[in-house]
Parts: C-alpha cells; structure tokens; sequence
C-alpha cells in the first residue's frame, strides 16, 4: 500500500500544531509514513503556532506551509489553499478535525480530482446551527469519513447523517517516544517535593467544562480525608498553579503544572491516573497512562469501556460519582501490589491493541479507499456530462 502512494501527491491540512491530542497524532502518523513507507505529505497549518509539534513535522523531511491567522475564518485563506492544491497537483487533502475539514471542503470545490478525507477527532462539538448544517452538508458527501473511536464513529453517524458504510475507524497509536519513556520515579518526585512513597494522583487535560473538574475536586476531597498524605498533580494547557490554588482551596499537596514536555515522565511517577471526563472521544492521557503501567479510573465515557477491562487493568465508574470514583482510587492507592499488578496488564494490553504499525497501516488503506472512490466518482461524471 506504501509504494502505491509514493507518487501520489498528499496534502496534511491541521488547523495548529500546538500541544493536543490531535496534533499529536498526526505528528506521529507523519513521522510513521516518512521513515517506513517514504511518503512525505506537504503539511498546511491554518495558523503560525507551530510548537511543540512543527519542527517535528520538518524533521521528519515534510515541507511545512503556514499562514498568518487574524480570525477563525477567513475566506483569503481558502483561495490561498485552493491555489495550492492546484500548484502542487494535490491528489489526496487529508483534513484533520473541524475547522480543517471546512477550509478543506471549500478550497476543494471547482477540483473533483482531489480526493478530501475528512478525520474528526472527537465528541466533544456544539457547533452553531449554521454550522452543523455545513457539516451535516459536506461530510455525509465525502468517500470515507475516519473516527478515531467507536463511539466516535456512532457521533458522526448520529450527529451529521454520514452513512456508517462511509465512516472507518483509526484507533490512535503509541507515541513511539511512550514506549521507550523510563520514568525515575523517585527523581520525578524529588524534583516536585513529593516524598517517594506518598500516594500519587493524575489528572491531565484542560480547564473546560466536560471535563468534569468539579468531580475531580470532590474526587480528591475524599481521597485525602482517608488517606492524608496523597499528592495530586494536574497537567495540561491552563492547568496552572494559580488554577489549581483556585479551585483546591490553596491545598499544599495539589500541584498544577500547566503543558509539559515531561508529561511521560510525570505521569509515569504516578499511581493512578484520573479521567473525570462527562463526555469523551479517544482519550489520549487513558492510553498514555496504561502504556506507562499507571492504571486509570476513569468515568464510562467515549472510548474508555472499551479501553479499559474494569477491575483488571484499571477501573470505571459512572459519570459525577465522586462517591464510586474516590473508592476505586483508593483501592489502588491503598494496595500498591494490585496497582502494579493492574499496570503490567494495561501496558501489555495496550501494546498488543494500539500499535503505531496498525494506526498507519489503516490509515494507508483508507487514503487508497478514498483516491479509488473519488477516481471511480470522476470516471462516472465524465459519462455523463
């Protein structure tokens, strides 16, 4: 399937390249199809925020285009990505997430050649009534549609009309920096001022409303009232210390930590990871922890019962019970054999279920799904016109 590509001419459009799940993955797809398959997509970012991801893309031998943003949309932006797609005879625009799928769509009319294969990364959208018509317009009408989630998969049928036959599924792969991440411990937590042997909680993610934040402050409220001396540290965009003394009453042991480069490392150090999430697609941070051997509680949303073997390598609780959520994790704090026991499953699990191999294997066939559909499409329209 590699070689099949090789000549065809591929076009990555993202919307950033900033610290998110999204961006992650297609910086490790990108990265996977130059040093294994030769194949080296032109890369369109939407905007100028190109760290912590854009000189990855570069080293991997990709040329990386960007242009100046002044607001969400603008319609130069969409002529000027036309223009492209035309000067470099771009065969295949792969789109990633919702605002690359609309200046996709749009820079693509008046060019049937151009296959456009739109990913949607998540559950997590309450677009405009406008622009739910957009998608719901533009989406059922693409040859194949990647979710990145089963439970994804079922949104985009339910929420924009797409035909289940159109939609494929790429479950997100290992950061190949994951599996060779060996996090010190004792170093890690040295170097926050958290004793080796204190009770360690996780919480990665942002400061938005499904997220489920007030779960987690009730959620660690009683973890710490029976186990006083537990530690939690919060990672992630916004997740500053100045929030964290906010919302934890100025709680000495809760840290906030903002993004990281060191995610690996901080979260390897921990002994559970917590996922408060009311609504989730793919949840990286889940996945990420299991690989590093940290067992997750995490609420039954998205892709997480499906992710998660409740009770083997990690647990599950319903959506705002702090009650069940604060039990399940004190199991595991309280028993560090079984959390150690529970690590070794989820990382074995996790490896054998979500390689990077199978995430790009899956990702070329469908690229070849979508370059047969839309020349069989052209074929049969230039019958008859």
């Amino acid at each position: 399937m590699g070689r099949a590509l090789d000549r065809t001419n591929v076009c990555v459009l993202v919307s950033q390249l900033s610290y998110g799940g999204a961006e992650r993955q297609t910086t490790i797809l990108l990265e996977q199809l130059a040093a294994h398959y030769g194949i080296r997509p032109l890369v369109c970012c939407m905007s100028p925020i190109l760290e912590p991801f854009g000189q990855r893309v570069r080293d991997a031998g990709c040329e990386l285009v960007y242009w100046d943003r002044r607001k969400s949309y603008e319609l130069g932006r969409v002529f000027y990505l036309r223009r492209l797609l035309k000067k470099r005879h771009i065969e295949l625009l792969h789109a990633v997430h919702y605002q690359a799928i609309a200046y996709g769509w749009l820079a693509r009319v008046g060019l049937p050649g151009v296959a456009f294969l739109p990913s949607i990364r998540s559950t997590v959208y309450d677009p405009s009534t406008r622009k739910r018509m957009f998608y719901r317009t533009a989406l059922p009408r693409c040859p194949v549609v990647i979710a990145n989630s089963l439970s994804g998969k079922t949104w985009v049928e339910q929420f924009f009309g797409v035909p289940p036959e159109r939609i494929e599924v790429v479950f997100n792969g290992i950061d190949p920096d994951l599996l060779s991440a060996a996090p010190d411990r004792g170093a890690v937590r040295s170097r926050l001022g958290i004793p080796a042997h204190a009770p360690l909680l996780a919480f990665v993610g942002k400061p938005k409303s499904h997220k489920g934040l007030h779960t987690l402050q009730r959620i660690y409220q009683r973890v710490v009232e029976a186990l006083p001396d537990t530690h939690l540290i919060l990672m992630g965009a916004g997740l500053t210390q100045d929030w964290a003394r906010e919302s934890f009453h100025a709680h000495p042991q809760v840290r906030g930590l903002g993004p990281r480069r060191d995610i690996y490392d901080l979260l390897g150090a921990s002994d559970c990871l917590l996922l408060t999430s009311f609504t989730e697609g793919f949840p990286n941070a889940v996945l990420e922890a299991m690989v590093l051997r940290v067992p997750p509680v995490a609420t039954k949303v998205g892709e997480c019962p499906y992710m998660i073997d409740h009770g083997e390598d990690g647990y599950l609780f319903d959506v705002d019970d702090d009650a069940e959520g604060a039990r399940l994790a004190l199991q595991i704090l309280r028993d560090p054999a079984l959390g150690r026991a529970m690590g070794e499953r989820a990382r074995a699990k996790s490896l054998e279920r979500y390689g990077t191999d199978i995430m790009v294997e899956t990702t070329l066939r469908i690229y070849g799904r979508a370059l047969r559909e839309t020349e069989e499409a052209l074929v049969a329209r230039r019958r008859t016109g």
